[in-house]
């Protein structure tokens, strides 16, 4: 199985998703990074509950703006 993009890069809405394509990887390892971040201060802040719990919420948001973009990942990542 074969897949091709091609993109006339002479046109600027060409160039952005030639641009888009050839982040994604760097893109989806920058949303690992934060998510993994958030993740270890989670299990961090032992002490300082609302810290903590403001955190979490961040993460969990994270995945919801994730999801709602269909962006997994375990997909991206694996």
């Amino acid at each position: 199985m074969k897949a091709e993009l091609t993109f006339d890069l002479d046109q600027p809405a060409d160039r952005e998703a030639h641009m888009r394509c050839t982040k994604a990887t760097e893109l989806a390892l920058c949303l690992w990074d934060l998510d993994q971040w958030l993740r270890a201060e989670v299990r961090r802040e032992t002490g300082v509950v609302e810290r903590r719990a403001g955190y979490q919420c961040a993460r969990d948001v994270l995945h919801e703006i994730m999801e709602r973009h269909g962006v997994y990942l375990e997909e991206l990542l694996s």
